[in-house]
């Protein structure tokens, strides 16, 4: 598993800035020469540092992300095409896009298509095991995350929390805009409380941050979406947005996040249930809507800077990226 001080600041700082490119730019041609000159560094120096800092070579990561992206849309936008699926990751034809798809999960995309709804996202795991057992695509997701959402929220979730949820009328919409936030990034480990002390290592900047910037937020965003993406390659940023084009701290790497329509609701919980929100919302809340999960980062807001003890109860603010289909 890849280590974060496997580099130093400054090398780190600069291959995110590429990963960033990446992320950014899944729909269109992307060269390891592209992303070494975003880098400043030679192709092969930048393979190199990439492979350490990821555990990935470039060309692998560009394809795992074009993979999950689209296995993810396959699987919770039930409106969009093949075709169109195709082209949001790209791929020019769907014959090329099912080529690649196929090798990856060994499963072509018509049928994962076919064999998901994700308003009933408690049979995934069940339908995982069932058709899908013998293929790659079983190696390729968490099948421990999927197996979260056969949990009996009842007796996981407080009962205040539990109440919250259960009655609806906590929950709101409303259309985020672009939103810019400086972050610290931790590579290759599984959501939980890891988490929550890589944010409060990078939070440290908040208060200065918040002098400048009064309505300055402490987020934690989610790049990977944790059920179709192997614990190993997970990815998570610890941020504090800013406004776009601040000129302040730029020894930061800044990532933007797309405007969209959010579900979301604030909750105040213990650590050891923050995580299960998330399933809740997926597997409950959303089924009840006529919404689908959008492929843009789901992330929360503390409103106060988190303690680590699993004891402490935080509150936070979710923002699930959602889709009106």
């Amino acid at each position: 598993m890849p280590k974060n001080n496997d580099v130093n600041a400054d090398i780190a700082f600069r291959l995110n800035r590429a990963i960033d490119f990446i992320d950014d730019n899944l729909e269109s041609n992307i060269s390891v020469k592209q992303l070494s000159d975003i880098a400043c560094f030679s192709e092969s120096h930048f393979h190199r540092l990439f492979q350490t800092l990821t555990g990935q070579s470039p060309g692998f990561f560009i394809k795992r992300r074009r993979m999950a992206k689209s296995l993810f849309i396959l699987i919770n936008r039930k409106s969009l095409a093949i075709s169109t699926i195709a082209e949001m990751c790209g791929y020019s034809t769907i014959s090329n896009f099912s080529k690649v798809f196929s090798l990856f999960y060994g499963v072509s995309p018509s049928k994962v298509k076919s064999s998901f709804n994700p308003h009933n996202i408690k049979q995934f795991n069940t339908t995982f095991h069932r058709d899908f057992g013998n293929t790659r695509l079983k190696l390729m997701i968490n099948t421990e995350s999927l197996s979260r959402y056969q949990a009996n929220f009842r007796n996981i979730l407080n009962d205040d929390v539990y109440d919250k949820l259960y009655s609806r009328r906590a929950f709101s919409t409303k259309r985020i805009d672009n939103l810019t936030y400086v972050y610290s990034r931790t590579f290759g480990m599984e959501p939980g409380e890891n988490i929550h002390i890589n944010s409060k290592k990078h939070f440290s900047y908040y208060a200065d941050i918040k002098k400048i910037y009064s309505d300055a937020m402490t987020i934690s965003v989610h790049l990977d979406a944790t059920d179709y993406t192997p614990p190993q390659y997970y990815r998570h940023d610890a941020g504090i947005t800013v406004p776009e084009n601040t000129d302040e701290y730029k020894h930061l790497n800044r990532k933007n996040i797309s405007s969209g329509l959010y579900a979301t609701i604030s909750l105040e919980l213990p650590l050891s249930q923050c995580h299960y929100i998330w399933v809740y919302l997926v597997a409950e809340w959303i089924p009840s809507t006529f919404y689908e999960l959008d492929a843009r980062p789901a992330f929360c807001e503390y409103r106060l800077i988190p303690d680590i003890s699993p004891s402490e109860k935080l509150q936070i603010t979710y923002y699930l990226p959602i889709h009106i289909y």
